[in-house]
């Protein structure tokens, strides 16, 4: 089965979710078609499994960053944003179709987890200056810029982090005017 989720990444990543199929699938893993229907349904079948498989390399990044926010609340935001954005800039690395499988799958619950777990997030920062749906809303706010400017960040070197440091200097502000 990780072979399909190697082989889709791939696909996913050079054709994009809408365009690629499952027969391209099959091929860049060197298996039958029939044998990748024997694993998944379709290919938003294996999205979603690529996706989960994409949360799994994120946990520890999600457990440090909870930790932290745990330990020290508002004074966390530039640290702990600075170690998603690093974790999520690494993981599309390791994994480049990320991006692709993660605008196919927006309307996917796997979107709603994101926003509420940043939501929580900013609750644990700072519990009683803004209501649940104004957190959701920075949540989504800040999900979607993190997403869009990570997309276009330089693939290596010094100006790949200073892209991401560019995404701290925009997001922290905009977080510490509307959790502090």
């Amino acid at each position: 089965m990780q072979s399909i989720l190697d082989a889709a990444d791939t696909v996913f990543h050079e054709h994009g979710v809408g365009s690629a199929t499952t027969t391209m699938i099959a091929k860049e893993a060197g298996l039958s078609i029939g044998a990748l229907y024997r694993f998944f349904d379709d290919k938003t079948a294996i999205a979603v499994a690529l996706a989960d498989s994409f949360a799994e390399l994120l946990a520890d990044t999600v457990v440090a960053v909870e930790m932290l926010i745990a330990e020290k609340g508002t004074e966390a935001i530039a640290e702990s944003l600075a170690m998603v954005v690093d974790g999520i800039a690494d993981l599309a690395k390791k994994r480049p179709g990320y991006f692709e499988v993660m605008r196919h799958l927006r309307d996917h619950q796997l979107r709603e987890i994101q926003i509420e777990m940043l939501a929580r997030w900013f609750t644990m920062m700072s519990p009683r200056t803004v209501d649940l749906a104004a957190r959701r809303r920075i949540a989504l706010t800040v999900s979607e810029v993190t997403r869009a400017l990570l997309e276009r960040a330089p693939a290596k070197g010094k100006a790949r982090q200073d892209h991401l440091d560019e995404i701290g200097k925009l997001l922290v502000p905009y977080l510490e005017l509307h959790l502090s």
